[in-house]
């Protein structure tokens, strides 16, 4: 799974052109699904899911401030 070629195909897209974020699935199961999501500085997401787990598991660049279940977290890229 080459990162850097998805990161190419989102920042391609008209939809990074037009927004200020853009996403593609690179992995998806029954029970499980990896997006990758690129956002501009400063963007605000807020997004509602019912069941189901979710797992920051990288920042490859910034730092982004996640928030569930009334518990903010701030992660950032490792140095």
């Amino acid at each position: 799974m080459n990162l850097n070629e998805f990161i190419k195909q989102i920042q391609s897209e008209t939809t990074w052109a037009d927004s200020d974020r853009n996403s593609v699935t690179i992995f998806k199961s029954e029970s499980m699904r990896i997006v990758l999501i690129e956002a501009a500085q400063k963007r605000r997401t807020k997004a509602t899911y019912s069941k189901r787990v979710i797992s920051v598991a990288q920042v490859l660049e910034g730092k982004i401030e996640f928030t569930a279940e009334q518990q903010n977290t701030q992660i950032e890229k490792d140095k």
